[in-house]
């Protein structure tokens, strides 16, 4: 401002800075962001491993006893609970490599995609404890160990993806 003129333009105009410098603003994929995404990574990996697994039950006789009336081992349904678990498998497994996908191009999707797909498998944990229940009625064949993880894993990170100022700094 001049001094004759009060409606003139300062000369020089003070900068105003953030009370945060740009290092020490989180964001990038480090610190707590670092375990989901092992996670991630790691997922896909592991759930096409136990579909192989599962896929040796069709060679060695299993798939037959448990799926022809008459034999000793038949379970009605069990058939389809099988196919129903390796197609999961193979949904969940290429979830997670979207996931992957979306969280390396650091997509602003990928918090929204980690919350559906996290709350997704722990709801598909309890449908398939279910119908298991339904299919082998006399055998506890329920996975405590599964479902405690799944609903750790959530109530960690599911909060997490929605409050951290990392994620928001990083999914843009």
């Amino acid at each position: 401002m001049n001094e004759t003129n009060p409606y003139q333009s300062p000369e020089s105009v003070e900068e105003v800075t953030s009370p945060l410098r740009d290092e020490e603003v989180p964001s990038g994929i480090g610190g707590w962001l670092i375990l989901p995404t092992i996670g991630v990574v790691l997922s896909p990996i592991s759930l096409l491993v136990d579909t192989a697994h599962m896929f040796r039950l069709f060679t060695d006789g299993t798939w037959e006893a448990c799926t022809t009336p008459g034999s000793e081992d038949y379970l009605p349904f069990w058939g389809s609970l099988l196919i129903f678990e390796m197609v999961d498998n193979l949904v969940f497994a290429a979830a997670f490599t979207f996931l992957a996908v979306l969280l390396f191009r650091k997509s602003r999707y990928f918090p929204m995609a980690y919350i559906g797909i996290a709350l997704a498998s722990l709801g598909l944990i309890l449908l398939d404890a279910w119908l298991v229940s339904l299919v082998v009625p006399n055998q506890r064949m329920f996975d405590h160990q599964e479902l405690g993880g799944a609903l750790v894993g959530a109530a960690i990170w599911v909060p997490y993806m929605l409050i951290s100022n990392r994620v928001k700094n990083t999914f843009v």
